[in-house]
């Protein structure tokens, strides 16, 4: 499943969490599922393609250093339980 960061701090506080971290992981492979998946309608992109796109990793690594797209194919959400309730479980 996909989420935006919005429908994702939602269910996290639905269930009593509170969101620490959110960010975008794989911003370059947006580019390879907007080709293969979207325009060519491919399932599985061709090895050519993944090799390139291995090459392009040290760039990509580069760039999340300096700012880190706001976009990409995956979200990692870190979430805590509040203090309160996790005091109360260790009790």
């Amino acid at each position: 499943r996909r989420y935006s960061r919005a429908d994702m701090a939602a269910k996290v506080a639905a269930v009593g969490l509170s969101v620490e971290l959110q960010k975008h992981l794989n911003w370059l492979g947006v580019l390879g599922w907007l080709v293969n998946g979207r325009l060519l309608q491919q399932t599985v992109p061709p090895s050519s393609q993944l090799k390139f796109f291995n090459r392009l990793v040290p760039l990509a690594r580069f760039i999340e250093r300096v700012r880190r797209p706001p976009f990409g194919l995956s979200l990692l959400t870190v979430a805590r339980r509040p203090v309160q309730a996790a005091e109360e479980d260790a009790t």
